[in-house]
């Protein structure tokens, strides 16, 4: 270790921890070396590359030994479920990783141990996840939770524009009410501006065939999405939450997404849908209601995500 270290050596990253690890890879490559160095003596004597590593033969080795201790340092975090250890892991200099979002953190542990059960299964006994392994992990992490914040922003945005329907129909407004009906967070489809007046005037009656239960004054409106999920918005805080609130009753009075839905075509005026077909809007790419749109995982990570985000549902899904 002495002379790794001695300034002449010119070498870099090295790691007092791993001498031992040091002496046995510049060893082992040397006797690599030695090996098929036979084939360059010259007539005039030894070649000095049959028992000498140069610098960068060196330097290479000493790097990849510093790279392996890393990729150990975050098996272990791993198969530890530490957080905070991985994220530290990860910073390692010694490895070329991608940075990952910190929000992501959680999401990164779980799939990166949903690979390493998926590669030990492969291989029939427990091998460390090599850089690049490591590396789509954390991209698959980032992109992932990317989508599913940008899926709860797009379930509140719906939770809102809801309430803002359900406000204009109350106040009665035909122009209002058209115009928070074209809100594209609710992604409603077949809004004519001819039909403002018979949105309002359908719209008031079904909310009049609703009835308030209880004595209390109801505080969350209950959202059912089309993935079987329920999203709840505080009428007070306009915030929202996934799971059922329990500090104050469900608004029963409020329309939902598809009891809003434009009518069926058989109750508007025939007359007014010629000049108005040109209007139709379908849902955004983006919404929660759009067909289609999904996004690819990386190859080799697609089994462990589809497992991982499966679980994540499974878990976070209201009761």
């Amino acid at each position: 270790m002495e002379a790794l270290l001695h300034p002449g050596a010119m070498l870099r990253g090295l790691r007092p921890a791993l001498a031992a690890a040091y002496q046995d890879a510049l060893h082992r490559a040397q006797e690599e070396k030695g090996s098929g160095a036979g084939e360059r003596v010259p007539a005039g004597g030894e070649d000095a590359y049959k028992r000498c590593l140069t610098q960068a033969e060196i330097q290479e080795n000493i790097s990849r030994v510093n790279a392996h201790a890393a990729l150990e340092e975050v098996d272990d975090a791993v198969r530890r479920g530490d957080a905070p250890m991985l994220h530290r892991a990860l910073q390692d200099p010694a490895l070329s990783l991608p940075p990952l979002q910190r929000d992501n953190l959680q999401l990164c542990l779980e799939l990166l141990s949903a690979q390493r059960q998926q590669k030990a299964l492969e291989l029939g006994y427990v091998e460390l996840l090599d850089e690049e392994e490591v590396a789509m992990g954390i991209r698959a992490a980032n992109e992932t939770g990317e989508e599913e914040r940008a899926s709860e922003r797009e379930r509140g945005g719906l939770a809102l524009g809801t309430a803002a329907i359900n406000q204009a129909i109350r106040e009665g407004r035909a122009a209002q009410t058209l115009r928070v009906l074209r809100n594209p967070a609710v992604a409603l489809r077949g809004v004519l501006d001819a039909c403002a007046a018979e949105y309002q005037e359908q719209l008031e009656a079904l909310a009049a065939t609703k009835s308030p239960t209880g004595s209390s004054k109801p505080r969350w409106v209950r959202h059912r999405l089309r993935d079987g999920s329920e999203f709840y918005l505080s009428l007070q805080s306009f915030e929202g939450s996934w799971e059922r609130p329990r500090d104050g009753e469900l608004c029963a009075t409020h329309l939902s997404r598809d009891e809003i839905q434009i009518p069926k075509r058989s109750t508007w005026s025939r007359a007014q849908i010629p000049a108005q077909e040109s209007a139709l809007q379908p849902a955004p790419a983006h919404s929660p209601f759009a067909e289609g749109g999904s996004h690819a995982a990386p190859l080799l990570f697609a089994r462990a995500k589809e497992f991982v985000v499966a679980l994540r549902l499974s878990v976070w899904a209201p009761r």
